[in-house]
């Protein structure tokens, strides 16, 4: 049997059609996975390929968060040149510490605006679901506000961060909700331009200062929604006369378990640079920063891909079409971060010391041990979406959970003497032990053990 006749069937006639797969190696199983996931078209089958718009739409994101995260890229590169070592550490300490406290402060609704704006299809409905998750927003974001001004002595600079983090991310729920994704990559291009800018503007006038820096970091997503919603409008409007009991009660109830994520997560990113910090100082702390700032970059493809899935899990009900969009997403995703982590093997010292010279050298070990932990981060990402579309967001706070406990605990072992390497290698740790939490949990699933609603 020609062997490419056969995967040149797969990928055009999709898994309908009866084919052996036995002739094919890993490889071009992978492939002929891409391959159903990009193709449009009819042949001998006669079974129609549906995800170009799909694929058009996630190129569209991908550009625009490739834009967005080159421009925040350049932002960190510039103030780890600009900034002493310490001045950076505390920087990074100070946003990783308000990232965690606006987690907690979101509460998970973020996520509960896209599932439940993309679930119903009526607008009536959608402005009710709306207004009462903003409603609880607001609630949460004030008391946890209070709670930092009671508990922190730089309670200030947190407190901006904090503001600053929340009200950009909630935006993100409505317009990935809407499925506005032109509108979401231009926010994310927009928002980073921003925040260029206005460092460049605060170098040449008054010095880069860490108060400054922090302003700029936190408000310049509220100067791109109010660009966007003058030009391009939501369409979605605040109604107190729609606040209601029964609508809230849903909300928190999908709400607490992807909370539970959502802060394990910003724990699982932030945790190693507060403990590399508490360990062995803010250089230290600097030299991992150095090295985790390139990680947006592996992100790129991944994020393109999960910023869609997860309202298109939520707008369909068929198991077999949510079973194959995560398959083909978890494919393009292994393929982009295998790449991507052979480049930074081979090419990474040379792009760290084109970017800082000499003073960043010791971030290559963690940059390398890192690109390879993003690949699971980026999987593991996908096995999120599944969940919350599905409306199973508790398996998500599971394998975060997991993820965590795995780094809180060999994090304190191992990183006193390896220092930034250690904190990577945690890193790395926790996002494998997630991926294989879930992937326990999907293959329940696909036995019909646990159900998708």
């Amino acid at each position: 049997m020609d062997r490419y006749a056969v995967l040149r069937d797969i990928v055009i006639c999709f898994p309908q059609c009866e084919i052996d797969f036995s002739y094919l190696t890993v490889s071009e199983k992978i492939i002929s996975q891409v391959g159903k996931f990009l193709i449009y078209s009819r042949h001998e089958c006669d079974v129609k390929i549906p995800h170009l718009d799909f694929v058009k739409k996630a190129f569209m994101l991908g550009t625009g968060n490739a834009i967005g995260q080159a421009i925040a890229f350049v932002f960190f590169v510039l103030l780890a040149r600009w900034m002493s070592r310490d001045d950076y550490g505390e920087i990074r300490y100070i946003i990783s510490l308000s990232s965690v406290l606006g987690t907690v402060a979101l509460a998970g609704l973020p996520a509960s605006m896209t599932r439940f704006l993309a679930y119903q299809k009526e607008k009536e409905e959608r402005e009710k679901y709306f207004t009462n998750i903003m409603t609880l927003f607001f609630m949460t974001l004030m008391i946890m506000e209070l709670i930092v001004i009671a508990l922190f002595s730089n309670s200030l600079t947190i407190t901006i961060v904090l503001m600053g983090f929340s009200v950009p991310v909630i935006y993100l729920g409505v317009i990935r909700g809407l499925m506005q994704y032109r509108k979401y990559s231009i926010f994310q291009a927009l928002r980073n331009l921003i925040k260029l800018a206005f460092l460049f503007a605060i170098f040449y006038t008054i010095g880069v200062k860490k108060l400054p820096v922090l302003l700029i970091y936190s408000f310049a997503g509220w100067g791109a929604i109010l660009i966007l919603e003058l030009v391009w409008p939501a369409g979605m409007r605040f109604t107190p006369s729609r606040i209601s009991k029964d609508v809230m009660k849903r909300v928190i109830a999908f709400s607490i378990p992807v909370m539970g994520t959502t802060i394990a997560y910003s724990l699982f990113t932030g945790l190693p640079v507060l403990l590399t910090t508490y360990y062995k100082g803010y250089e230290s702390a600097a030299v991992y920063s150095t090295a985790f700032t390139f990680t947006p970059i592996y992100g790129l493809v991944p994020t393109a891909i999960l910023t869609m899935i997860m309202p298109k899990i939520a707008s369909i009900r068929d198991k077999e079409s949510r079973m194959q969009i995560f398959k083909s997403s978890v494919y393009l995703i292994l393929m982009a971060g295998a790449l991507l982590f052979i480049a930074t093997v081979f090419f990474g010292k040379w792009g760290l010391n084109l970017l800082f010279h000499s003073k960043y050298d010791s971030s290559y070990m963690p940059l390398v041990i890192l690109s390879f932990g993003t690949i699971f981060l980026s999987v593991r990402g996908a096995y999120s979406a599944l969940w919350e579309g599905g409306g199973r967001p508790i398996i998500s706070t599971y394998d975060g959970v997991g993820a965590v406990t795995v780094m809180a605990m060999l994090g304190p072992l191992i990183i006193p003497s390896m220092g930034a390497n250690g904190a990577a290698l945690a890193f790395t740790v926790g996002c494998i032990t997630a991926v294989i939490i879930s992937t326990y949990f999907f293959y329940k699933w696909k036995k019909g053990l646990i159900s998708l609603k």
